[in-house]
């Protein structure tokens, strides 16, 4: 199962976090799960839900801390 970190933007890097989930949203098969480990202080995880949920995919907050374990699915 694939997983991906929401933290914020690592200093060179060219690629924003939220394009990434966008990519791996794209690349997720029916069925399979996407862990997602959101730092709320950089990425809402209201904002982050809205997002998954408007393109189709079911979201739930697995585990709540400094970092949110959430899981999306198709």
């Amino acid at each position: 199962m694939p997983e991906l970190e929401l933290v914020r933007r690592a200093r060179g890097c060219v690629e924003s976090p939220v394009a990434a989930l966008i990519r791996e949203l794209n690349s997720l098969d029916e069925g399979e799960e996407l862990i997602l480990k959101v730092d709320p202080s950089y990425y809402p995880v209201k904002a982050i839900k809205m997002l998954v949920e408007k393109r189709g995919f079911k979201f739930q907050v697995l585990e709540e801390g400094e970092v949110v374990k959430c899981s999306v699915t198709r």
